[in-house]
């Protein structure tokens, strides 16, 4: 297996540890990467249904520790911060990558005015409180200054911090990011078909048998 010479450094060892894992995992198929020219669209839907399938595990699993009255709040706020975080993905600018972002109109029947609110709030916290600093409606803090009681001793002064964060939506708002998340997911499922479909059409149509050989994994 040679490396793609046309990529920067970091890209092509990258792509060369994905190849290999193929290679390691797939062993009754042959496998063929296509060009991200060609495959642009259906690796959107696909890192999209990846990152909505994690979602909607995460929200089980979030629901399920709330209802059970057993979780430590650190972990309670690492499973909601990435389920928002890997659901605004989604949704947000990818002009770097150069990747085509969702819009939610097109996932989600204008007539679920609910789960459109519940999209809406997700995206807000995550611009105003997951991805940047400040105070808000969901992070407030006071800085204070300790100063002894007893003033026999010498005086020591220390500085601490008193913070309220969210840490998640409440199971109410939780069961319907479980139902937004299920209908995105529905959604994409959708439209990936029909990419797939093209694709599948554009490759046995457009291409030969030695562009299929190019493009063997091995």
């Amino acid at each position: 297996m040679t490396k793609n010479n046309s990529l920067d450094d970091k890209s092509e060892d990258i792509i060369y540890l994905i190849r290999k894992k193929i290679l390691e995992e797939e062993t009754e198929t042959n496998n063929y990467a296509l060009p991200k020219l060609l495959s642009k669209k259906v690796q959107t839907y696909m890192s999209m249904r990846e990152d909505m399938i994690l979602c909607s595990k995460t929200v089980i699993e979030l629901l399920k520790l709330i209802n059970d009255g057993n979780i430590e709040p650190h972990i309670l706020t690492a499973l909601w911060t990435s389920m928002l975080v890997c659901y605004s993905k989604c949704f947000t600018d990818a002009s770097f990558a150069k990747k085509t972002k969702g819009e939610i109109k097109n996932f989600v029947d204008p007539s679920r005015k609910d789960l459109l609110e519940i999209h809406e709030k997700i995206m807000k916290v995550r611009h105003t409180f997951i991805a940047h600093r400040g105070d808000t409606d969901n992070e407030q803090a006071i800085v204070y200054l300790k100063l002894p009681k007893n003033k026999v001793h010498a005086i020591k002064t220390e500085y601490n911090i008193k913070s309220l964060r969210a840490n998640n939506f409440g199971p109410q708002n939780l069961e319907l990011c479980k139902e937004l998340f299920a209908c995105v997911l529905s959604s994409i499922e959708k439209k990936l078909y029909k990419e797939f479909e093209k694709l599948n059409d554009h490759i046995f149509t457009k291409h030969t048998a030695e562009d299929l050989h190019k493009w063997l994994i091995k």
